[in-house]
């Protein structure tokens, strides 16, 4: 829930941003830049990244956590509770391929986050706004899988298994029951 606030909370900030980028006169190249970035990274970011990897894993995964708390272990329990973001994000208890995919994404994030810092306006501008196109469809795409899992009461397909040499990481078999 914290994720989601803050998730809309920055792609509403940006989305203002943007809104500011368009008021001060860009020139021709800087509106092409500007329509290109966002078309990029709804694309990219959002269908690519988002609706096709990252949001059913992660739905999948935090459903999964329901799980995990069903044993009675206390100190394993809060451990779970504690650590279920990370966990639901693919930075444990994954196939080694989904916790590359996790610390390789966070870094490339951060490294990208930089350069665009350092980016002249309006440039840094229309990047962000780009971002928040994709973070926006992002959001949605995860929001999606997950009321759909609970509706239908079934899982988000396991797309990393599809990746495995054929061994399951479902822990879900009493999961939605």
């Amino acid at each position: 829930l914290f994720l989601f606030v803050y998730v809309v909370g920055a792609t509403h900030g940006l989305g203002f941003l943007g809104f500011k980028v368009t008021k001060d006169n860009l020139n021709g190249g800087e509106i092409i830049a500007l329509i290109l970035c966002i078309i990029f990274f709804a694309y990219a970011e959002g269908y690519a990244g988002f609706m096709k990897s990252w949001s059913p894993v992660t739905a999948r995964r935090c459903l999964l956590v329901g799980t995990l708390l069903s044993s009675n272990h206390i100190v394993k329990s809060l451990f779970i509770i504690l650590l279920s973001p990370l966990f639901a994000c693919g930075f444990f208890w994954a196939p080694r391929r989904r916790i590359l995919i996790s610390y390789l994404l966070v870094a490339m994030i951060l490294l990208l986050v930089v350069a665009v810092r350092n980016l002249t306006s309006p440039w840094h501008e229309i990047v962000d706004c780009g971002v928040a196109v994709g973070l926006g469809t992002g959001t949605l795409s995860f929001l999606y899988f997950y009321v759909q899992a609970i509706l239908k009461k079934e899982l988000p397909p396991d797309i990393d298994y599809a990746y495995t040499s054929g061994t399951s990481t479902d822990l879900s078999a009493p999961l939605l029951n």
